[in-house]
């Protein structure tokens, strides 16, 4: 390796020995970082360099990781080809390796065949192209990402403006993908509202009892931020669900944030004539 530079990493390795002393069977390890396993990609490497993103990090050494592993018996899977942006690895340190079948068929399946680094550089295309996305791109997308919550707030504004001409085999996608999206959402401080996002979209397909539950979701997450078109949809859900009182309710508080809504009066003159 000549004019090279490499980090070898001790760290990593020596943390990898004491998570398999506590182990009567050894361990499988997922990884995924940035980083070759390649060898031909350390030649000539340049000195390492800090990437700063509020921590720091170092290109990862993964053929060091796999070569060590290796030699003791571990199976190192990695793709055969080169990666882009994200390097994912799965190392089986176990007395027999080669019979985790189920194992290496899935890393096959859903690393080396297709993977993150895949769909990332696909991301990178379709990020400034979803304003001209048809439905089917954008469903066929959100699918591959696994429902992503992310591209549902990134592509809602295109979704909506595609609903008028979406039969009604699509819209039930849409929601399918909602409801697959929100069994998996883990809720952290972003800035989006999924609720929100899902709970209005599903107003536009006139699915009522589904947007109310998420519109209620919303308001109950974030009292202060909640507008007056968020009670007014509520509102429209409750009158179409024959639920007067809530009905009325959410018209009220409409009204509270904005009281001269000309609807929500003719609403509340509606409800009240019930």
């Amino acid at each position: 390796m000549e004019d090279s530079h490499i980090l070898f990493p001790v760290a990593g390795l020596t943390c990898l020995d004491r998570l398999n002393q506590l182990s009567q069977a050894g361990f499988l390890l997922l990884t995924a970082d940035k980083g070759d396993h390649l060898l031909e990609n350390w030649k000539f490497a340049d000195p390492p360099e800090l990437i700063l993103h509020g921590s720091f990090s170092l290109t990862a050494n993964y053929h060091a990781i796999r070569q060590i592993l290796e030699q003791r018996g571990a199976l190192a899977l990695f793709p055969p080809h080169h990666y882009k942006n994200i390097n994912v690895g799965c190392i089986i340190n176990m007395d027999t390796p080669m019979d985790c079948f189920q194992t290496r068929l899935a890393y096959r399946r859903c690393i080396e065949r297709f993977g993150p680094d895949e769909f990332f550089s696909l991301k990178e295309w379709v990020d400034p192209h979803v304003d001209s996305m048809e439905l089917q791109q954008i469903l066929s997308f959100w699918r591959l990402g696994g429902y992503d919550a992310e591209f549902f707030f990134q592509s809602t504004k295109q979704v909506s403006s595609l609903l008028p001409d979406a039969n009604d085999e699509e819209k039930q996608d849409i929601f399918r993908g909602i409801q697959l999206m929100w069994s998996s959402y883990y809720v952290m401080n972003q800035r989006y509202d999924i609720a929100l996002e899902a709970g209005l979209l599903l107003f536009e397909m006139e699915m009522y009892e589904d947007s109310k539950r998420f519109l209620e979701i919303s308001i109950q997450e974030d009292q202060e931020e909640i507008t007056s078109a968020v009670y007014y949809c509520l509102a429209i859900c409750c009158f179409e669900l024959e639920l007067v009182e809530d009905a009325l309710s959410y018209t009220r508080e409409l009204l509270k944030h904005e009281p001269g809504h000309e609807e929500a009066l003719a609403l509340v003159k509606r409800f009240e004539s019930v």
